[in-house]
């Protein structure tokens, strides 16, 4: 069976397979990977050191929300270049209404601007690495799937991003705040992330809506799949994650 993601379920029930494994997130996800997608290319070093800092924290964070304990979770959700994978994304409803939140995670501790807005820089062991910024990276699969994903496309379905780097210290974090970015906001700090997911969602179990999303289908053309390369060109290369990515 072929895999779009590599967790679809609750919140809840992704921390307990990973301990009932007796294994970090990052191992219990880098098997799957392997079985699944891994054959010719494992994950990398940096992409399990996300899944068990990154990842791990923000699982921890929504579990912790009693009102969310059945929220439902898509981890690594794979767009149709397979050149780029969305870290996670929440999915409920909130009075009649689907509502899904792209997440993206960055362990950044520093980050420094460039001359252009849409590009930041930070340093890791001594090495500086240049990359969209996260709000246009993760606004640009926003964009993306509200323009050509079967269920997501659809007006009664609100869809929206955010972006969470709980390394970064607040006098970095004004670095990267700007209003072009507004309406995607960054968190540093789980209370306030918490709010946020809190306000968007109710405890209101309904698997469809992750099932839409993750069995939908792609009404793209070759220029729309070629737009799509051109938005999310970085310098650096994806998957191939070092550090603190």
């Amino acid at each position: 069976m072929i895999m779009n993601e590599l967790f679809k379920g609750s919140v809840s029930q992704l921390l307990k397979d990973a301990k009932d494994k007796k294994k970090s997130l990052g191992v219990y996800l880098k098997d799957i990977y392997e079985i699944h997608w891994g054959e010719n290319t494992p994950p990398s070093d940096g992409e399990v050191n996300s899944w068990d800092k990154s990842l791990t924290n923000l699982l921890d964070l929504v579990h912790s929300i009693k009102e969310l304990d059945d929220i439902q979770i898509l981890v690594e959700y794979q767009l149709p270049s397979k050149l780029e994978r969305i870290d996670c994304i929440l999915t409920g409803v909130t009075k009649g209404i689907s509502k899904v939140l792209l997440v993206e995670l960055k362990q950044w501790s520093n980050v420094n601007t460039t001359n252009s807005i849409k590009r930041v820089e930070y340093e890791w062991q001594g090495k500086i690495t240049r990359c969209l910024h996260p709000c246009v990276q993760v606004g640009n699969y926003e964009n993306f799937l509200r323009n050509s994903h079967s269920f997501l496309s659809q007006e009664e379905v609100e869809i929206s991003s955010c972006v969470y780097m709980h390394n970064l210290p607040d006098n970095e974090m004004e670095k990267i705040i700007h209003s072009s970015f507004s309406h995607i906001p960054i968190f540093n700090k789980e209370n306030t992330l918490a709010e946020f997911i809190k306000d968007k969602f109710l405890n209101i179990s309904n698997k469809s809506i992750i099932d839409n999303v993750s069995d939908g289908t792609f009404l793209y053309s070759d220029d729309l799949l070629k737009v799509l390369g051109e938005m999310l060109e970085k310098e650096s290369q994806p998957f191939h994650l070092i550090g603190e990515q």
